[in-house]
């Protein structure tokens, strides 16, 4: 399958009770398994029936076994700052798509998910050389060097699926909110086919 990216609404039979769950649970600073980076705003190991529905929904969608490798939630608020953090990155390193679903009942206008290509060198996706590397390192928290190829608008329970290999950013770069009432909250499930 040649995946660009997919919108779905309705995601989740029960997204309020997936995100009163990780209200409850909280969030803190985790290292990922995959990159050894710290990562602010993290809910581990979501109950078991969403990661199935999960897998189940994503299964039918790409009409292909879906697994997911790695699923937790996130919440991004503007107190919290990510000193490493890079605005347009990738995820390839956690499987080859990835499942991102909207747990926000209010949130500003521009948010979502973007999917970007750079302007002056049309890279899209993983580099394969050293100096797309540096492009990339240059101009990855400058996005007017960023043109949308794709994007998700976000709404409750809506979710985008797309290749983990594409660059992206979400909107607003910096979040939203200052509780975790308040602040974007997502589900994210990296996963293979």
């Amino acid at each position: 399958m040649n995946l660009h990216h997919m919108v779905v609404d309705d995601f989740f039979e029960e997204p309020a009770e997936l995100r009163a769950w990780a209200l409850e649970k909280g969030f803190c600073t985790e290292k990922s398994p995959v990159d050894g980076m710290d990562y602010v705003g993290v809910c581990k190991d979501p109950p078991w029936i969403f990661n199935h529905e999960a897998e189940v929904k994503l299964s039918y969608l790409l009409r292909s076994p879906a697994q997911i490798a790695l699923s937790f939630l996130r919440l991004t608020t503007l107190r919290e700052h990510d000193a490493e953090r890079r605005i347009v990155h990738l995820d390839h390193a956690y499987a080859k798509y990835v499942c991102t679903v909207y747990l926000n009942p209010v949130f500003p206008e521009d948010s979502g998910t973007w999917i970007l290509r750079h302007w002056d060198t049309g890279l899209d996706r993983i580099p394969t050389t050293q100096e797309e590397i540096d492009i990339w390192t240059r101009d990855c928290n400058s996005l007017p060097r960023w043109e949308v190829t794709g994007k998700a608008v976000q709404h409750w329970n809506r979710t985008i699926i797309m290749p983990t290999d594409f660059f992206h950013a979400s909107r607003p770069t910096e979040g939203f909110g200052d509780t975790p009432e308040t602040g974007r909250m997502v589900f994210v499930a990296f996963f293979n086919i």
